[in-house]
């Protein structure tokens, strides 16, 4: 929790933000369920998850860095494989820009998951009495396709708003930001992280750590902001 909050001012300060600001966007993850669910549930893996698709991301300049770094997150936890997708784009959109490059990303994070794959089926085939296997997630949806999504109707918007409350504004003010600006893709790659941990909703039904995995993009839109001074946001910094 420490490491990944230290991690995340230095990113802040290497991206040239002054102390004030990367404590402010720094503090976006401490209060809020990135943090806090490891503090109530202390056997929860997801900040270790936190903190290497983070890492990830930041090292997304070398592929075979962050897609090491993204198979040890699918390890500690695989509700970052919902992340992929985006990992890809991000990969795509680091690269020179020539051709080839968004197949290269494609190679590289299918052999991510690829590898993941098949780490999890021999961890499955050594431990075949896990309780929370794949088939204590998938088996419900033979019958019902629906089944975990029709679990979390009653407190589904609710958990997603606790995850991160008014904080969600930043990734959205960031967005309309960048489409003023023209900047459609960065808008599009900056969202993207949202339904792709959304979609998490039909296969479980604990929603705030579902909503939870969207992390990146209210870290990421409070950094624009910041950066940016879109709506006046540096008044916010003493």
């Amino acid at each position: 929790m420490i490491v990944l909050l230290a991690a995340i001012y230095l990113w802040f300060r290497a991206s040239g933000h002054e102390t004030w600001p990367a404590l402010v966007g720094t503090s976006t993850m401490a209060f809020s369920t990135v943090v806090l669910t490891t503090l109530h549930y202390g056997g929860y893996p997801d900040t270790m998850m936190y903190l290497l698709v983070f890492l990830s991301w930041w090292a997304s300049a070398s592929p075979w860095a962050s897609c090491l770094l993204l198979l040890l997150a699918f390890l500690s936890h695989e509700a970052a494989v919902f992340l992929a997708p985006w990992l890809l784009v991000v990969l795509a959109r680091r690269q020179a820009p020539r051709a080839g490059r968004w197949l290269r990303s494609t190679a590289w994070i299918v052999a991510t998951v690829a590898v993941f794959a098949g780490l999890r089926w021999l961890l499955g085939r050594a431990h075949p009495d896990t309780e929370f296997s794949f088939r204590y997630y998938l088996d419900p949806l033979l019958g019902d396709p629906l089944h975990w999504f029709r679990v979390s109707a009653s407190h589904r918007w609710l958990g997603v708003l606790s995850a991160f409350n008014l904080f969600w504004l930043f990734p959205l003010l960031a967005a309309v930001r960048m489409v003023r600006h023209r900047e459609w893709a960065e808008a599009a790659t900056l969202l993207l992280p949202i339904p792709l941990a959304l979609a998490q909703l039909f296969l479980a039904y604990d929603v705030t750590r579902i909503a939870t995995l969207a992390f990146m993009p209210v870290l990421l839109g409070v950094a624009d902001l910041l950066r940016s001074n879109a709506f006046a946001a540096r008044r916010w910094v003493p």
